[in-house]
């Protein structure tokens, strides 16, 4: 995996770090606005970034493509276990 391809799945896995945290606070009831705008970003710019390993064009290998893939399947048992 390139440099680059790292620094795309370490910025998924910060962003998806940040979602865990609202996932956690909204579960105790103590997320606040400043927590959900958060939350909004870190969402959003996370799916961009996993985009990429969907992408069989994209320019990343596949060990990169598969590091995003992973991730992705991080963020759907996160989720999973926010809405249980």
């Amino acid at each position: 995996m390139s440099q680059l391809e790292q620094t795309i799945v370490d910025r998924a896995r910060a962003h998806l770090a940040g979602v865990n945290v609202f996932y956690i606070r909204a579960k105790a009831g103590t997320a606040e606005e400043v927590d959900r705008r958060g939350y909004e970003r870190d969402h959003a710019a996370m799916n961009a970034l996993l985009e990429l390993g969907h992408w069989r064009d994209s320019g990343m290998s596949e060990a990169g493509r598969s590091a995003l893939l992973a991730v992705e399947v991080e963020a759907a048992v996160a989720l999973r276990d926010y809405c249980s």
